[in-house]
């Protein structure tokens, strides 16, 4: 008689990088709704129980597991106690196998799976299945699950005494070695599954990205009841570079590895634009994926949704008052906050003292150098004037390499002929150049080349009705991920600011110009010297240079790098190096 099966999917919807991501959509199923019928493969006869928590953060789950056909164990225990959640449902259903399934992991390989349990399952004194992985050197793809004996389930629910323990299913036996299996079943396993080492665990919007592209992309040439095939990820893997790079960079957070929070304090009042947003966007993207932190946002101005903050907690308030922003540090009890300030408002003096009652490092973005009392202060630009470089004396990052930038797609043709030229004058046009730049472009560039003039969610629109070519150009109004478009451009116009470097970021020969005059004299004269782009300082050198790019004008090949190694490595190391301290 065949030994009863339990399959106890481990699964909660507070996940600090991804809340909600056993509810995100993967070709129109949940992803718990996707992972049921791969466990249901690998043992048809077995119980498959979902094991979470009874608050009413994780009712939405509850009602998805149970629509799919889950058994449902909610436990009313410690919610951080893992070990207890799955026992509790051990104990209710009291099988001779007990197997843990990780719910993050959608691309579970049945067969693999299949033969894990039966090593159990057949042996008296087989207490645990392990992969035998020794003849193709130690490495796989999978990832995700752990099959033990009923006996040595028992075993390591007693060891489990810390904490720590009592976090993570299994770790007592293989990190700690505090409990020993009677004997270990090892399973072999096609070594095709060891040609590839990707992460398969969705922690991350990156892991989303990756997992999402990868069930639409099955889905269009298969059936609806057939489960994607882990080989052919694999295969798609190798043949397309671009798919593992979504989520390649993802640190995957070790067990004993608690997540920082740091809070971004953000500008985003009348009149200051939404560079600053973007740019704390990006870099909390990066902290989140790069070193597991959990990031926050509090942000002064009026509420709006042009950037995405989706899977970050954040919070609007509508006016700065120094009082309130600190009453909500005090509750978010960060480790870590970043402000970034056009100028300092009158009673950051005060937020910063209640920082440092909070023992959390303070640290300045970009002008807030100019402000004393944080402990670092990070410019995402290649020039600091001197006087700055001496009075902050070791605390401040800069450089190329500095700017925060999205994890843009590159322009794959490189050939000097344009066809098609992106336009950008910022979120709200401060320059007012929707008013007379079109007209410089008409008369400036061949009728043949495609005009496309992106208005920011701010900005009035352009004026493009008595132009002599206004067949040839389009408005993109306020579009989503714009620096996932920038590659489909041949070339680019844009006001000096987060845009420009997102296009130089794209690969694009850009003109760019400054009437507001962001950058100082000798800032100014630095940034046209190295290369990037046609840089004109104000409006007088504009037709001459939109007409050398729309002649095909390219970047010097000696211009710097604004990514350096990997994308964010300054960011990471400044922050690190502040929390260690």
């Amino acid at each position: 008689m065949a030994s009863r099966v339990l399959i106890i999917v481990g699964a909660r919807l507070n996940s600090s990088r991804l809340p909600g991501k056993h509810l995100l959509d993967l070709a129109g199923e949940s992803l718990i709704t996707r992972l049921k019928p791969r466990l249901e493969a690998a043992w048809p006869d077995a119980t498959l129980v979902l094991a979470t928590t009874s608050d009413d953060y994780n009712a939405p789950l509850v009602s998805e597991a149970g629509r799919a056909g889950y058994e449902v164990c909610a436990y009313d225990g410690d919610v951080n106690d893992l070990v207890g959640r799955v026992d509790a449902a051990v104990r209710h259903y009291d099988p001779e196998v007990v197997c843990y399934i990780c719910g993050d992991c959608p691309l579970i390989e049945p067969t693999t799976l299949g033969n894990m349990i039966a090593s159990v399952a057949a042996g008296d004194d087989m207490d645990v299945a392990k992969l035998d992985l020794d003849h193709v050197g130690g490495e796989t793809i999978h990832e995700g699950f752990a099959v033990y004996s009923r006996q040595f389930w028992d075993a390591i629910v007693a060891a489990s005494q810390e904490p720590f323990e009592r976090e993570h299913v299994g770790v007592v036996y293989g990190r700690l070695g505090k409990v020993s299996p009677r004997a270990v079943a090892m399973v072999p396993d096609d070594p095709f599954f060891s040609t590839l080492k990707h992460r398969i665990s969705v922690d991350t919007p990156a892991d989303y990205a990756f997992m999402e592209r990868v069930y639409e992309d099955w889905y269009q040439n298969h059936e609806a009841d057939e489960i994607v095939d882990l080989k052919w990820v694999m295969s798609r893997l190798k043949e397309d570079p671009s798919l593992g790079a979504l989520n390649a960079h993802v640190h995957q957070k070790d067990m004993r590895e608690s997540s920082k929070h740091i809070c971004m304090l953000v500008d985003c009042r009348e009149g200051i634009g939404l560079g600053h947003l973007s740019r704390c966007r990006t870099a909390a993207e990066i902290l989140r994926d790069r070193m597991a932190a959990k990031v926050s946002f509090l942000m002064i101005g009026e509420a709006t949704d042009v950037v995405d903050l989706q899977f970050f907690a954040h919070e609007w308030l509508d006016h700065w008052n120094a009082a309130e922003v600190g009453d909500k540090l005090k509750t978010l009890k960060p480790d870590l906050v970043f402000a970034d300030f056009s100028s300092a408002p009158e009673g950051l003096d005060d937020v910063l003292a209640c920082c440092k009652a909070l023992d959390a490092k303070v640290l300045g973005f970009d002008r807030m150098v100019e402000v004393d009392g944080f402990d670092g202060y990070y410019v995402p630009s290649f020039y600091v004037p001197e006087q700055w470089l001496s009075r902050r004396n070791g605390k401040l990052v800069f450089g190329w390499d500095c700017y925060l930038l999205p994890n843009i797609r590159r322009r794959e043709s490189h050939a000097s002929s344009m066809s098609r030229i992106v336009v950008l004058t910022g979120s709200t046009d401060v320059s007012g150049a929707g008013e007379w730049l079109p007209a410089m472009m008409d008369a400036a560039v061949p009728a043949s080349v495609q005009l496309e003039w992106v208005q920011g969610p701010r900005a009035p629109a352009p004026q493009l009705e008595s132009l002599v070519h206004h067949d040839r150009w389009s408005v993109l109004q306020a579009p989503d991920n714009l620096s996932s478009r920038l590659h489909q451009y041949d070339g680019a116009v844009t006001l000096f600011g987060m845009s420009f470097f997102e296009c130089v970021a794209a690969g694009l020969p850009t003109v760019v110009f400054d009437p507001i005059h962001a950058l100082q004299k000798e800032a100014w004269q630095t940034f046209a010297a190295s290369g990037l782009a046609l840089a004109v300082d104000g409006e007088d050198g504009l037709p001459d240079a939109i007409s050398k790019l729309a002649a095909g004008w390219q970047p010097a090949k000696d211009a710097p790098s604004l990514v350096g190694g990997k994308r964010g490595e300054q960011l990471l190391q400044f922050v690190r190096k502040q929390l260690a301290a």
